[in-house]
């Protein structure tokens, strides 16, 4: 990867154990590295439930991670508390999947965009409103809504509302959670503009979790497929979309629309369901629905495997061109 590293996860798990019942724990995630530099999207790509939306909240402590590290400029986030937590949530916000949910219905735009900078005191109080709106004209939003409810938006508005509030505090890395999914695909490309737009002028870094690759394919620099709580493979984007190595990434990128009237591309569809995050299977956690599945993959958890130009593969064979 090219350029100062600014977020960096190392061997992240995160493990769910019930209370009162004899089970396993969990294992929303477990083990999960990656690197994303200054001014970069890393798109983190799999289906519900692969836990890639654990890894988001975690690095922002909604969820407290159960082991590894999260370094953010070198120092390690994951024992802060307190203080240390508030300057954190300075510089590390989160855009939200679904924008109504994440505003509180009882309040102004106003002052949920404000919130922030009061919160953390990062402006006089007569330059509080000055700034509320030039946050939310950057974001495509006028003055006018100000004094306006949640409710009196479309989902579109809302989500550039929520935005707004993530932007406001200047902060240099943004968990982005399917920010589009809610969308209507016209809405989609509007809010995947702005995002893109303000990276550029703030050269902030995005974590970009999703499901849609086609999606994941326009914003991204980086790409990694999370599938039962753990990284697949991870590399740039256009040496993933172009040379995907393992038998579920091929899969997921069969299942990517294909523009073209003319062009056909062969489905592969997975046999079974995901298994359980607390009874995940031995050996390889995918062995269960691959169709390149042998011997070797129902006993021995596959070593990551560099495959040279940032391409990295959990997987006991090469399946690329």
């Amino acid at each position: 990867m090219e350029g100062k590293i600014l977020l960096e996860v190392k061997d992240l798990k995160k493990y769910y154990i019930p209370r009162g019942r004899k089970k396993a724990a969990v294992r929303a995630v477990d083990g999960v590295s990656f690197q994303i530099p200054a001014g970069t999207t890393y798109g983190l790509v799999g289906e519900s439930g692969c836990g890639k939306t654990t890894v988001g909240k975690t690095i922002l402590h909604l969820a407290e991670a159960t082991g590894g590290q999260i370094l953010l400029d070198g120092q390690d986030i994951v024992p802060y508390r307190g203080k240390e937590l508030r300057r954190l949530w300075m510089r590390v916000q989160m855009i939200f999947q679904d924008p109504f949910s994440s505003m509180d219905p009882k309040k102004t735009i106003y002052q949920i965009v404000a919130e922030p900078l009061k919160e953390f005191g990062l402006c006089p109080a007569k330059e509080v409103r000055e700034r509320v709106v030039e946050t939310l004209e950057s974001c495509g939003m006028s003055e006018d809504c100000l004094d306006r409810y949640p409710h009196e938006f479309s989902g579109g508005q809302r989500q550039r509302i929520c935005i707004a509030r993530a932007l406001i505090s200047g902060p240099e890395f943004i968990v982005c959670d399917e920010p589009v999914s809610a969308l209507d695909v016209s809405v989609q490309a509007q809010v995947i503009n702005l995002l893109k737009k303000l990276q550029k002028e703030k050269r902030m870094a995005y974590l970009f979790i999703s499901h849609d690759l086609s999606v994941v394919e326009h914003v991204s620099d980086y790409v990694g497929v999370m599938y039962l709580g753990r990284l697949v493979e991870t590399a740039p984007k256009k040496e993933l979309f172009s040379n995907p190595r393992h038998p579920y990434t091929q899969a997921l990128l069969s299942a990517v629309p294909v523009p073209q009237l003319h062009r056909t591309q062969k489905r592969i569809v997975l046999a079974g369901d995901v298994p359980s995050a607390d009874a995940p299977p031995s050996g390889c956690p995918f062995h269960t629905r691959c169709r390149e599945c042998q011997e070797i993959c129902k006993t021995q958890v596959p070593k990551k495997r560099d495959c040279g130009n940032g391409h990295e593969v959990w997987c006991h064979f090469d399946f690329g061109k």
